[in-house]
């Protein structure tokens, strides 16, 4: 028997075995049946730039338009120093939020994980504060953080709920870090309002209860993401 011999025997006994393997013709029908009959037709997402750019527009009315409905009187009081520190800054940070946002809802985007931004705008924010804020005494500590904190949450609620019910178009897998996201959009358009809205200048209102309107907005809204609300409808 030489090596054409063998390369014959091979050719056989595959063909032999493709013969008694080959699917039912009739099964292979029926699957593809089902599977037709289940597709619908899908609206392809907007651009991750232009999702983006909603969530941001989101942020920025309702921060601004919260300000304004509580009264503008933090803005006077903030020094120039001061407002060039802190505006843009939550401009940047809301622009990043909100991009991941967009990045949450499209598997296998591009994205940073949310505790990664959360700790950067957190921090940031932060040495922001320390920094050119000055005064130090407590005032009254307690009363006036807990008015703060409570206008600052009433300002993100509708932010989160308008954001989650936009992120449910796409299909959001890590519905933890979609959640982080959303509650840091909604914290950033509270603390927003807050400081425009506020003239306590104390360091440690604005470290403490003002920064609080974030950490409790993505630490609700990560405690709820288990309830599915960020399950999404798997368009795009």
């Amino acid at each position: 028997m030489n090596g054409r011999d063998i390369d014959e025997l091979l050719s056989q006994s595959a063909v032999r075995n493709a013969e008694t393997s080959a699917p039912d013709a009739a099964a292979v029908n029926r699957a593809r049946a089902a599977v037709l009959e289940s597709l619908t037709p899908v609206r392809p997402l907007p651009r991750s730039p232009l999702l983006a750019v909603l969530f941001v527009g989101i942020c920025a009315a309702a921060g601004i338009g919260g300000g304004i409905a509580l009264r503008i009187l933090g803005w006077p009081a903030l020094t120039p120093l001061q407002r060039s520190a802190i505006f843009p800054l939550l401009a940047v940070l809301s622009a990043a939020a909100s991009l991941l946002c967009a990045w949450e809802m499209v598997p296998g985007a591009r994205r940073v994980r949310a505790r990664t931004v959360f700790m950067v705008a957190f921090a940031s924010l932060e040495a922001v504060f320390l920094l050119t804020f000055s005064d130090h005494s407590m005032g009254r500590f307690v009363h006036s953080g807990m008015s703060c904190l409570g206008a600052g949450l009433i300002v993100a609620a509708p932010v989160a709920i308008l954001a989650i019910a936009i992120m449910r178009r796409g299909a959001v897998l890590d519905r933890s870090s979609g959640a982080a996201a959303v509650g840091l959009v909604a914290g950033l358009a509270g603390l927003c309002a807050l400081e425009i809205h506020c003239p306590n200048l104390r360091v440690w209102h604005v470290a403490v209860w003002h920064m609080g309107v974030v950490a409790i907005a993505v630490g609700v809204a990560v405690a709820i993401s288990g309830l599915a609300v960020l399950g999404g409808k798997r368009e795009g």
